[in-house]
């Protein structure tokens, strides 16, 4: 399957996964059980005691396959092949809220990642800061650029 463009779940009936017994393993189980199970066949699933990276490198070594989430697809690992899945349904979207008032670095930084990750790339990290909003000459809000803010999150 790594020299694949892409797989499908078909593809991999025959496959064991295995899992993390913490976060997010257990979604990780749920989910590959959902999409992968039917009136014949129910995939093979294996917990492992180990983090997400240790699990990579098992999926490295050849000990089973599991599923990850886009962030892992510039990671790099002895023996380790990436693939997407094909059907769209597999496309799992996600939200997040935060208060305005929130100016916490951290989180202006996981905001950046996942609006690049959504292909909405910001015009620089510095919009996010309240402090980088100034009043113009007509008093409404601009960014430090002169460019009216984006108001999407």
């Amino acid at each position: 399957m790594a020299g694949r463009r892409q797989v499908d779940w078909p593809d991999l009936q025959s496959e064991c996964f295995i899992v993390s017994r913490s976060a997010p393993g257990p979604e990780v189980h749920d989910y590959i059980v959902r999409r992968a199970a039917d009136y014949s066949t129910y995939p093979k699933v294996l917990y492992k005691a180990v983090v997400q990276e240790t699990l990579m490198n098992l999926v490295g070594l050849g000990h089973g396959i599991t599923l990850v989430s886009a962030a892992w697809a510039d990671v790099k690992l002895p023996d380790l092949v990436l693939r997407p899945l094909s059907d769209p349904a597999d496309i799992v979207p996600f939200s997040a809220v935060w208060s305005p008032a929130n100016d916490n670095p951290a989180l202006r930084r996981f905001i950046s990642v996942a609006h690049t990750l959504a292909g909405r790339v910001r015009r620089g990290s510095s919009d996010w800061a309240r402090e980088a909003l100034a009043l113009n000459r007509t008093g409404r809000e601009s960014s430090a650029s002169g460019q009216k803010p984006d108001p999407s999150p």
